[in-house]
């Protein structure tokens, strides 16, 4: 029993190549938005039949492509920014010149990409200029046999996705890390932006750092969150507003299209800020790595975030961690004798909390530790007048 009655579509390319297998070109986005429509103008849904993903509309993948289509002055060509999509069909052939007749075709990979073109041209606002030439990269498979297609299918939806970190470490900010943690003279380190990079260049992997170390750092020492830095690193990728706040707005950053003013207003901090927290950890690690200390490996990791921001509120004096205190902060001027005075201090809160990986990760416990820091280096108002004579 046939399930859908077989639908015959045109597909003007602008440029293609063809293959004993089928077609694979660029197409104008208003042909394209056109291919999608059904004879009332509205959205082919039989089209997407086959397609094995549902529409995310909340995504950042969504919103940056809309967001692309929205600003093409802002971004390069669209299909350069775009995997394109690609159509199963039991019969394709050529119709006149770069125009394919297509017989039922389903579209088994795109579908969030050509859900946000008709939404995009779908609205009053965007109707798109007589010279609107941006494109789309298609696929237009020919093949009938059943497990055949399954496979296609299968494949164009189960690729390796990319890490959400390899997206992250292309930002502006990210090369500039990369090349002032090389030029430290006290201690190069290399911030592996291109996982793998570095270890093919036989680089110490001691003296590799990667993006998940960078974040765990910077959290870890510019907010009172270590539980974050120890259980929740991911967010600060994910999360824009958390992003932004640790790495600043950048302008290649697609996700989300801002204004100048807003821009200026999410600046990174200064580079010193990162080399300074990831070696402040590193020399923690160090510290907690000591035998004579008899830690295990639940409690080094446990421990390590909380104690590098003790040792960095104690290194400049204040409980907040200003930026521009932690980017002149001396990390060689950490001494042995304080960090065994705030390992003690922090193991306590630790044990107090459970002194397990729930512990660690856990919210309360990096409540605790800002308590503490406060009463010892943000003294009261009242207590700070009198040392100076002056009564409250």
């Amino acid at each position: 029993m046939q399930l859908r009655q077989p639908i015959t579509k045109d597909l003007r390319f602008v440029e293609w190549v063809d293959s004993q297998e089928g077609y694979i070109g660029l197409v104008g986005l208003s042909e394209f938005r056109g291919f999608l429509q059904d004879a009332s103008g509205n959205r082919n849904e039989r089209m997407f039949d086959d397609n094995v993903r549902g529409f995310y509309r909340e995504t950042g993948v969504n919103r940056s492509i809309y967001e692309t289509l929205s600003h093409p002055q802002k971004n390069p060509e669209f299909w350069l920014l775009n995997n394109g999509v690609t159509v199963l069909s039991s019969k394709v052939q050529p119709k006149a010149y770069r125009i394919l007749e297509i017989t039922d075709p389903q579209i088994v990979n795109g579908l969030q990409t050509s859900r946000q073109i008709l939404a995009y041209y779908g609205n009053s606002d965007n109707i798109p200029p007589v010279n609107d030439a941006r494109r789309i990269l298609v696929r237009v498979i020919q093949n009938s046999d059943e497990d055949v297609r399954d496979k296609i299918i299968r494949a164009t939806n189960n690729q390796n996705p990319m890490p959400a970190e390899s997206l992250f470490t292309t930002f502006r900010i990210h090369k500039q890390i990369e090349t002032a943690f090389k030029a430290f003279t006290g201690e190069p380190l290399y911030y592996e932006r291109r996982k793998g990079f570095y270890r093919d260049q036989r680089k110490p992997i001691a003296k590799i750092v990667t993006a998940q170390d960078l974040i765990r750092a910077v959290v870890a020492v510019m907010t009172n969150r270590q539980d974050d830095a120890r259980g929740r690193p991911q967010d600060y990728i994910q999360d824009e507003g958390k992003r932004w706040a640790l790495f600043g707005h950048d302008d290649y950053d697609d996700t989300h299209i801002m204004t100048d003013a807003e821009i200026v207003s999410h600046p990174p901090f200064d580079i010193s800020v990162y080399l300074n927290c990831v070696r402040l950890v590193r020399r923690v690690d160090t510290f907690l790595g000591q035998p004579r200390l008899k830690l295990d490996a639940e409690d080094r990791r446990n421990i390590r975030f909380y104690l590098a921001k003790y040792m960095a509120c104690d290194a400049i004096k204040n409980a907040y961690c200003p930026p521009a205190a932690i980017a002149a902060m001396n990390v060689d001027a950490v001494t042995e004798d304080s960090l065994v005075l705030r390992f003690k201090r922090v193991r306590r809160l630790y044990r107090r909390h459970g002194g397990n990986d729930d512990a660690g990760r856990s919210p309360a416990l990096s409540a605790a530790l800002k308590k503490l820091l406060v009463a010892e280096f943000s003294p009261s108002k009242k207590r700070s007048t009198a040392k100076m004579g002056v009564s409250a």
